[in-house]
């Protein structure tokens, strides 16, 4: 049987299509690693079921972020008011998305005609009078099961039951959800409305994901398998070998996939090695040892300070950040991995763009990789200097802007 080597080299194209469409977010060396979790004779199947991924990267995540504003808009009454709340706590998958529907064209403009508000947390659904022709709004970037919209939405039903379960104009918006989500939602509440794309089972027969029947069979009974032999994804002791609640789902957004996508593709243990990791200690494992270096390097290189030392990382968030986005790290990830808000992110970036290192919507500039450049080649500097256990300050290495080493 073939090595994945080789698989990757006779398959080319579907690996590029792969890379691709993941934006270089992972290259071959981790699609290599991947299938080696695989027997060789499982390796091209398993390849085929990637090839099958749905991704969206971050100007992928702007446009669906703005079309969703956009069919609320087509389908309300003229002139009403919109409420947003997201279906999660902070840091989870509907707060993420928020970043990306407060920057989208059409929100930008509802907003400067005072027409949509985010309802950011419990107190503000309280505190906030609703009217009938108002619009009340939960969303994520995913319903998978609909579990988490039920229980967010009778967690504020509780809160302020005559503003919800009155209003004429309840919708429930994602980017993508699946079948049993709508079907599971409206049973309770058969008012709600539905804004987004429908995400199919990827083995399923309607529509056929595969050339047959047979062929769906044979990869749902491999992706099961690996996942069933490996304990992938178990739950208070129940096994979701396709996915929560099986959903048998295969997409993945720029910071994470859902835990409704193929235990195969994001989950990790001391026998599996994940091809889009999900968990936060795995996505913020090497941006943190990234972070690390970088910070350290700066701190020494302006203030002396030595290792172990307590540093302001305050004053170094916009290089972090650079070097983040240049990693294909996405934009309201980026904040919860350095523990900052949202808004806290925004006024980095501000700085950025008057620093003429970044343009609309956080791309950076030729000015800004040049200042990446200098930032990695000053991390190798001191890196050098640690290797033969040298005072950094007594040496010759050019020090960080200080027009970026700032907040």
């Amino acid at each position: 049987m073939p090595t994945s080597e080789q698989i990757l080299e006779t398959h080319s194209e579907e690996v590029d299509h792969i890379i691709d469409k993941i934006r270089h977010k992972r290259d071959r060396y981790h699609l290599l690693q991947w299938l080696n979790n695989f027997h060789d004779d499982d390796k091209i199947s398993a390849l085929d079921i990637l090839n099958r991924m749905v991704y969206l990267d971050d100007d992928q995540l702007h446009l669906e972020a703005n079309n969703l504003i956009k069919m609320l808009e087509d389908k309300t009454p003229t002139k009403c008011i919109f409420y947003l709340y997201p279906i999660a706590k902070y840091g989870k998958s509907a707060t993420l998305l928020s970043y990306f529907i407060k920057h989208s064209e059409r929100f930008v403009a509802l907003n400067k005609e005072k027409r949509i508000y985010f309802l950011d947390n419990k107190e503000s659904v309280n505190t906030t009078v609703i009217y009938d022709n108002d619009v009340l709004v939960l969303f994520d970037d995913f319903l998978g099961s609909g579990g988490s919209y039920k229980e967010t939405y009778e967690d504020l039903v509780k809160l302020s039951s005559p503003k919800f379960t009155s209003n004429k104009h309840q919708f429930a918006i994602s980017i993508y959800r699946m079948e049993i989500a709508e079907s599971n939602i409206k049973a309770t509440y058969p008012l709600i409305n539905f804004l987004g794309k429908v995400h199919f089972k990827l083995f399923g027969t309607d529509p056929l994901m595969f050339d047959s029947s047979t062929e769906v069979a044979r990869q749902k009974e491999l992706a099961t398998h690996y996942a069933k032999v490996n304990g992938l994804f178990i739950v208070k002791g129940t096994p979701h070998h396709l996915g929560f609640q099986n959903s048998e789902a295969l997409i993945s957004f720029a910071y994470k996939p859902p835990n409704n996508t193929l235990p195969i593709i994001w989950a990790k243990n001391q026998r599996w090695i994940p091809f889009l990791p999900r968990y936060e200690s795995e996505i913020y494992r090497s941006v943190t040892e990234y972070r690390e270096i970088n910070m350290i390097a700066a701190a020494k290189l302006e203030f002396g300070i030595e290792r172990g030392k307590i540093v302001d990382y305050d004053l170094f968030r916009l290089p972090l950040v650079l070097s983040m986005l240049k990693r294909k790290t996405s934009v309201p990830l980026i904040a919860v991995i350095i523990g900052i808000s949202l808004d806290d992110l925004e006024e980095i970036l501000k700085i950025g763009i008057t620093e003429k290192f970044l343009v609309e919507p956080a791309k950076i500039t030729d000015a800004g990789y040049a200042e990446i450049k200098k930032i990695e080649g000053i991390v190798k500097s001191v890196k050098a200097l640690e290797v033969t256990k040298r005072d950094v300050k007594n040496y010759n290495i050019e020090y960080m802007s200080k027009k970026v080493a700032r907040k």
